[in-house]
């Protein structure tokens, strides 16, 4: 009996369940502060006032995955501690250059005028992205070392950091009637205080750590990982353009309270699943990074068990938005956001398949960068494709998104099977 209770100890300290429990943990009780202010903001907030906000992140989402020309992606990759710190380094560098860049092609295109019909629905929360996409590149840079040296105590705790700082910040800025400009800081007030708490965490007060790594170093990291700037920088945009460029179209095609209702809609749907979605992917990817080098044979075996899990976990939050979202963002939120509920009725489909394929197929880390860039190319012609045959058609905004959805859910299927087949080849190739 002494010796299976050691062996239970020793399993619950080191396994890979407990890791993800603890990252979801920190995430679920971040997301529950989110669940219970959203009724309090969609009562401070317009629709409309959601739709753009909901434009501007999509535009910062898309800005952000080119920030730090995905080096930030490369970090939990190394065996050796210096180089994660190397790579850390010079992506925080990258991203404070591109968001000055960013910052002096804005103001030259307000200069010359340039018409630009979303951009000018923006207005002056334009000139306010380049702060986003630091702030949220910096953000991101923190959390990939916090999956390298397996800081996920901390990465949990940082999740209800943000979002306790973010929706103070939304609440006060509403009841003072500062409108979109109180979502938009309360998103960056939120993703600074988490850098600032992961880098006390991970590299101290000071940066003595980083002082040590020589310029060689970081040449070396630069040229090692090439590939990613190369191929994963121009996939992650486009990974992220094909999720961001939905409220863009929306807004484009049926104004700014149809993006507003969509903006909510997949903020509640995601709400009970990214909170696992996320766990699992960062620690995830971290077992997939060490498996590679020391039990590739491991790794399929741990995708099954992963993906039943999931496909438990997910069906009975999804079966329920499905069925009941109409009636729940009736009640929730009040009756002039129940075209957000049959939106959500259909996006729960996409996010079911979505929640478990996207934390598993981590091509990157098997450093498939080809392939990533190909799936992720499959993916943005899908999206526009879609929103082009619903424009061409002049189809109702319903309709729209269903054939989105059902591009999409082919397209996640094909991204797990991209997968499976890259850890096959793995193992054969480590027989030999």
């Amino acid at each position: 009996m002494v010796f299976f209770k050691k062996i239970k100890i020793k399993f619950l300290k080191e396994s890979f369940i407990k890791k993800i429990t603890i990252v979801a943990g920190g995430t679920a009780l971040g997301h529950v502060i989110g669940v219970l202010v959203s009724p309090i903001l969609t009562r401070l907030f317009s629709p409309e006032e959601f739709g753009i906000f909901s434009v501007f992140t999509s535009f910062g989402g898309m800005l952000v995955s080119f920030a730090c020309l995905a080096y930030e992606r490369a970090i939990p990759i190394p065996e050796e501690e210096e180089d994660s710190l190397a790579l850390g380094f010079v992506s925080i560098f990258l991203s404070l250059l591109i968001g000055g860049l960013l910052l002096i092609v804005l103001i030259v295109l307000k200069s010359i005028k340039l018409d630009i019909k979303v951009i000018n629905q923006l207005g002056f929360y334009a000139y306010l992205l380049p702060f986003f996409v630091i702030s949220l590149g910096i953000y991101q840079v923190f959390t990939c070392l916090a999956i390298r040296f397996d800081r996920f105590k901390d990465l949990a705790r940082t999740r209800v950091w943000q979002k306790t700082l973010g929706a103070t910040t939304q609440i006060v800025g509403g009841i003072a009637g500062m409108g979109t400009f109180a979502l938009i800081l309360g998103g960056m007030i939120g993703q600074g205080g988490g850098s600032w708490y992961l880098k006390k965490k991970i590299i101290g007060k000071g940066f003595y750590r980083v002082k040590e790594i020589s310029h060689k170093k970081m040449l070396f990291v630069l040229k090692r990982y090439k590939n990613f700037p190369l191929l994963s920088a121009p996939a992650a945009l486009m990974n992220v353009a094909a999720n961001n460029l939905v409220p863009i179209f929306l807004l484009a095609f049926y104004g700014g309270e149809v993006a507003g209702f969509f903006a909510l809609g997949q903020r509640v749907i995601q709400t009970p699943l990214s909170f696992i979605s996320q766990a699992v992917s960062q620690v995830y990817v971290r077992e997939v990074t060490k498996l590679k080098y020391t039990n590739p044979q491991a790794l399929l075996p741990l995708l099954y068990v992963t993906t039943k899990r999931l496909a438990m976990v997910g069906f009975f939050p999804c079966a329920i938005l499905v069925f009941g979202g109409v009636k729940l963002f009736t009640l929730i939120f009040g009756s002039q956001w129940y075209e957000a509920g049959v939106y959500v009725q259909i996006l729960a489909i996409l996010e079911y398949v979505r929640f478990i394929v996207s934390p598993l197929s981590q091509l990157n880390a098997l450093e498939k960068q080809m392939t990533v860039f190909v799936w992720n190319l499959l993916r943005i012609i899908g999206v526009l494709l879609s929103f082009s045959a619903s424009s061409f058609f002049d189809v109702t905004p319903i309709r729209s998104l269903s054939f989105y959805v059902t591009v999409m859910v082919f397209l996640f299927i094909l991204n797990y099977l991209l997968f499976r087949k890259a850890i096959i080849n793995l193992i054969n190739d480590s027989d030999f």
